[in-house]
């Protein structure tokens, strides 16, 4: 398994679609909402 530790950015949903091409079902994504959104 590898744990990718993440901020929620504009392009993590592809770096997530890359990672998973590369080696599908090895990787846990943690995705720490951006500085943005915890100011709502």
């Amino acid at each position: 398994m590898i744990l990718h530790l993440c901020e929620d950015e504009k392009f993590i949903d592809h770096v997530i679609n890359i990672f998973e091409s590369v080696a599908p079902g090895k990787s846990i994504y943690y995705i720490k909402p951006s500085a943005d959104e915890d100011e709502n």
